[in-house]
């Protein structure tokens, strides 16, 4: 029975949306901000992968880029929204404490635990908006937004494989 416990504990914590975010490494990244403006930094390697066949740019498009010792920027729009992860607060409970549950029965036996719990003990910053309480939504030109969403969808499915994996005991 512990050890059939043990794997559904094992299995909720890979499945958390919060333990996959933490694993999510993205394409791009903020290098400097403005009020509704902001430049972006390509990651060099995912670049030139996705670039190397030329599928995706052509020489106007790749135009459009510097290469500032951030990788490739471009400077874009930005919209805000509030993290859905958090909802706006920049931290959640530690995946490891609660992916599994915890019951009423489980605070009721131990009251310290209860109070760290609700007063934020456990918590730790949003693997998904790192703690800005907003995710940054760029306007990307339509054919980079669709590299970027490739991208995405790639690791989506790597990172939903591994933690299947991780789920199994591997």
């Amino acid at each position: 029975m512990h050890s059939q416990r043990a794997a559904i504990e094992n299995r909720n914590y890979w499945n958390d949306p919060r333990v996959r975010a933490s694993m999510h490494r993205g394409i791009w990244k903020i290098i400097q901000q403005g009020s509704g403006d902001a430049v972006i930094a390509l990651d060099d390697d995912l670049f030139d992968d996705f670039f190397e066949d030329e599928e995706y740019l052509n020489e106007t498009d790749l135009g459009l880029f510097a290469h500032e010792g951030y990788g490739y920027c471009l400077k874009v729009t930005m919209e805000y929204e509030v993290c859905g992860q958090c909802r706006g607060h920049g931290k959640v409970v530690d995946p490891s404490i609660d992916s599994g549950g915890i019951t009423q029965e489980e605070f009721a036996a131990d009251p310290d635990f209860r109070y760290d719990y609700f007063n934020g003990l456990f918590d730790i910053k949003c693997p998904e908006c790192r703690g800005l309480r907003v995710s940054a939504i760029p306007k990307f030109p339509e054919w980079l937004q669709k590299v970027i969403d490739d991208h995405d969808r790639a690791e989506a499915e790597h990172i939903a494989e591994v933690c299947a994996e991780r789920a199994m005991g591997a």
